[in-house]
């Protein structure tokens, strides 16, 4: 795909941000997300929460991209995991993330980062695996791009200390995008 139209202007809405993902390819994705400052506000139809697990609301997907909106309970938190080798933007929306950087040396994980996220971060398989915390006293609220979609990712079973294959899914399909 090739660049389309770069907006140079602050992003405002989910509606100029899926436009602005759909015009351009992934290396522009980082600027993209950069330039974006969205209300929170703006993405209440796309919430929803669970006691069990945080959830993975889909708020958009094509061929090129994903677009999911991940809502965190109080210390909710992702297992150490690949993205099928694709790449990964997290936008932090709401609440206080921790993200921690894995290598992986003969099947086990090793913490080689630990960073706040106070801005976007980007991850692929070929620097590191992550995991994701909700660290905050409250809930959390984050945006994920993902070039191409993931239909399934390897996660660390800490229980097992094994790796493990699982299919992704949503906890809510795509809706359609209003004025937000």
């Amino acid at each position: 795909m090739q660049e389309k139209h770069l907006s140079l202007n602050t992003i405002k809405s989910i509606a100029q941000l899926i436009q602005q993902l759909s015009q351009n390819n992934k290396q522009h994705y980082s600027a993209i997300l950069n330039k974006t400052d969205i209300p929170p506000s703006c993405f209440l139809p796309y919430i929803s929460w669970s006691e069990t697990s945080y959830t993975r609301n889909c708020i958009t997907q094509n061929s090129d991209f994903e677009l999911l909106l991940l809502c965190w309970e109080k210390e909710q938190h992702t297992a150490i995991h690949s993205h099928s080798g694709q790449d990964c933007w997290v936008y932090p929306i709401e609440g206080l993330m921790k993200e921690y950087h894995y290598k992986i040396e003969n099947n086990q994980p090793e913490i080689i980062e630990r960073n706040i996220l106070n801005k976007p971060s980007f991850i692929n398989d070929k620097l590191y695996q992550h995991s994701l915390h909700n660290i905050g006293n409250s809930r959390a609220i984050t945006l994920h791009i993902y070039a191409k979609p993931i239909a399934h990712c390897t996660y660390y079973d800490s229980e097992e200390k094994v790796f493990k294959t699982k299919k992704l899914g949503c906890s809510q399909k795509p809706l359609v995008v209003v004025n937000h």
